[in-house]
């Protein structure tokens, strides 16, 4: 009998894409080929590996997304409304000011050295994240801590009275 092999990154990858942008897991499931009851384990099924790419996709959604607002805002500059331009120039100027406020907390650059745009949007979805958030995923891709190599766990030794 056949064994299933599991999904390949770039398939996990590609499922994480298209359930960020909205689509259904049958829809998903029709895109790559695969049962929607198949797709819809593998967030379960493969954890750890889907977290890191659902993360991701979410993270090039937003900047995506922000990239549109920005562009809808720009135009709004324009109306001949003066309360709707001048909503949008202070939305455009409040997130001119909390980008400004994340790069002040980057460590600072030698002169020359760049930072790398994927490393840009990294920080700023990792500072969108609330604290439980956060948590949540570091404690996905922490490794756990290794036992004893006699296999006893030290915690259960009592200690000094």
């Amino acid at each position: 009998m056949a064994r299933i092999q599991p999904p390949t990154d770039e398939m996990l990858a590609r499922v994480a894409d298209l359930r960020a942008d909205g689509l259904t897991w049958e829809a998903v499931g029709k895109a790559v080929g695969k049962a929607a009851r198949t797709v819809r384990r593998w967030p379960a099924k493969y954890h750890d590996r889907w977290l890191l790419f659902q993360q991701s996709a979410e993270m090039q959604l937003a900047h995506a997304s922000e990239s549109e607002a920005v562009l809808v805002l720009r135009r709004m500059l324009r109306s001949k409304d003066e309360k709707l331009a001048w909503n949008a120039a202070k939305t455009l100027v409040d997130m001119r000011i909390n980008l400004g406020r994340m790069l002040a907390k980057l460590p600072k650059l030698a002169a020359g050295q760049t930072v790398p745009p994927e490393t840009l949007r990294y920080f700023t979805f990792l500072t969108g994240l609330s604290d439980a958030e956060l948590d949540s995923a570091i404690a996905a891709v922490r490794p756990a801590p290794p036992l004893p190599a006699d296999g006893n766990d030290s915690s259960d030794v009592p200690g000094p009275a």
